[in-house]
């Protein structure tokens, strides 16, 4: 009837079986090996930068312009005011390169 749950229905879900769990046990087992194999970052003594799942160099180019974030962002947005707001040769509005 519905709203009325049996015995067998109110005391044992229908997808957590023995099967299930062994295969959830399975998988948490491989993601933890997954994660200890990762590197961890803080014992690098190396000068490069690299990605920390795949260890991949980053390249040289990558390298600069991740280290030099904020003085490339702050020169961009020297720009554009200078452009844009202070001497008006741009209109606001244009689109952004």
């Amino acid at each position: 009837m519905a709203g009325i749950l049996t015995v067998n229905e109110g005391t044992h879900h229908l997808t957590l079986t023995a099967s299930v769990l062994f295969h959830e046990e399975k998988n948490i087992e491989k993601l933890l090996n997954i994660m200890e194999s990762f590197t961890n970052p803080f014992t690098e003594e190396s000068k490069n930068l690299f990605n920390l799942v795949t260890k991949v160099l980053v390249p040289e180019k990558g390298q600069e312009d991740l280290v030099g974030e904020s003085n490339i962002g702050q020169k961009l947005f020297a720009k554009f005011l200078r452009d844009r707001i202070q001497s008006g040769r741009i209109n606001l509005w244009s689109t952004m390169k």
